[in-house]
């Protein structure tokens, strides 16, 4: 029995050594022994498998172009009044909402920015009501006081899985003969929500300079009687300070009234072309080549049996008809546009209510506006066959049903 436990001692302990030796050989990884010829050249080829890991830079590319980008303009019309109820200030004004499917994080840090900027132009309203309540006994007896007013307009210059750019412009009329206006440029990274600048968006910074003060030189060489006579001199200040944005056609640069040119020529804009960036511009922020539509624009009212639900809400107008639209494939570069004014013949193009890089078949927008007999008041646009179409929007004289019009001509 003695001999049996020693036995049996003795060939615990041979198990033991050889299991420790086996989770010596786990942990050290690239020992060639005399005998594994090639062992080596395997390990590096593994360990290159696991740096590389091509799988996971496609999945991440992937993730990145189904982004898809929309913006909701939000009109916000915040009147000030004096004590008697006058009108001290007119407040017209424009804050825009980005959303961003897969990419929440980038579009809470977007509206972060917009919000700011929208609070700075509510701020602006509360200090003209307070500087027309200190005029207001002046200019009635002079000539009459009618308030003064500010206003916005937010232009969706460019949309995509890559970038929102939006046109910000201010309208202040503080009782001068017209408005001052100024506008500015936000372009936003859709991926990460960071607002880029110029030296962003190009590995060579000082090549693309060299591109855009060319381009404005030659623009005011070909008139020079429209700019100051030191124009050229002001544009390195213009590339420091001015803004800039990423359009349909390229890269458009925004000089501000009065630095290059007097006042009445308002924001002048210098455009590159994407064909003369290429090389110079960083290839994510080249757009994609234009996708075409595959599907038909649909609307009903939202009372209408059948009806699905709105899953974006967009305000044309306060009040007026309440109708969804959706489409039965995909609209490429959707949008919900006001109409100014028509002759029945040319359209006029108003503010831009609500943009959506592709409107696709399950995505339905809630639209709240005013709808004429005759004319219209509110259109859509998409791209299809390589052109933006348009349609209105109307209401049957009949049945109150909503229908869409066809639009010989539209214009801003």
């Amino acid at each position: 029995m003695k001999r049996r436990m020693l036995a049996l001692v003795a060939l615990l302990a041979v198990l033991l050594t050889a299991c420790a030796k086996g989770d010596d050989q786990q942990t050290v990884t690239g020992v060639t022994e005399p005998d594994q010829t090639g062992t080596e050249e395997k390990n590096e080829e593994i360990l290159q498998e696991d740096v590389t890991k091509p799988e996971d830079a496609t999945s991440i590319e992937q993730e990145v172009l189904s982004l898809v980008a929309s913006v909701r303009m939000e009109l916000n019309r915040s009147d000030v009044t004096d004590d008697d109820g006058t009108v001290l200030c007119y407040g017209n004004l424009t804050r825009p909402e980005v959303f961003i499917d897969g990419g929440e994080v980038a579009a809470a840090a977007i509206n972060d920015v917009l919000m700011a900027q929208a609070a700075e132009r509510h701020a602006a309203v509360q200090s003209a009501a307070q500087q027309a309540k200190t005029d207001r006994p002046l200019l009635e007896e002079t000539g009459g006081f009618n308030g003064y007013s500010v206003s916005d307009l937010v232009t969706v210059a460019r949309l995509d899985g890559k970038t929102v750019s939006l046109l910000w412009s201010a309208s202040d009329n503080l009782g001068g003969a017209h408005d001052s206006t100024l506008t500015t440029a936000w372009v936003f990274d859709v991926a990460t929500g960071d607002r880029l600048e110029l030296k962003d968006v190009t590995g060579d910074y000082d090549a693309l300079a060299q591109l855009l003060t060319e381009r404005v030189t030659a623009e005011i060489s070909a008139a020079p009687d429209r700019y100051f006579s030191q124009a050229a001199e002001q544009i390195p200040q213009l590339l420091e300070t001015g803004s800039w944005y990423f359009s349909d056609q390229g890269l458009v640069l925004l000089a501000p009234p009065e630095l290059l040119a007097p006042y009445a020529a308002g924001t002048l804009e210098f455009t590159v072309s994407y064909a003369d960036l290429e090389g110079l511009l960083d290839q994510p922020w080249m757009p994609a080549e234009a996708a075409d539509s595959q599907g038909e624009p649909q609307i009903a009212l939202q009372t209408d049996d059948g009806a699905p639900a709105a899953t974006m809400a967009v305000q044309a107008d306060d009040s007026g008809a309440e109708m969804v639209l959706w489409t039965d494939g995909v609209l490429e570069d959707f949008r919900i546009w006001r109409v100014t004014s028509s002759d029945g013949v040319t359209w006029y193009r108003g503010g831009c209510c609500y943009a959506v890089d592709r409107l696709e078949d399950g995505q339905v927008v809630g639209l709240t506006a005013m709808l004429p007999d005759v004319m219209t008041n509110v259109m859509i646009s998409y791209t299809a066959d390589g052109e933006t179409v348009y349609r209105g929007i109307g209401e049957s004289g009949k049945d109150g049903s909503v229908f869409f019009l066809e639009l010989d001509t539209v214009i801003d």
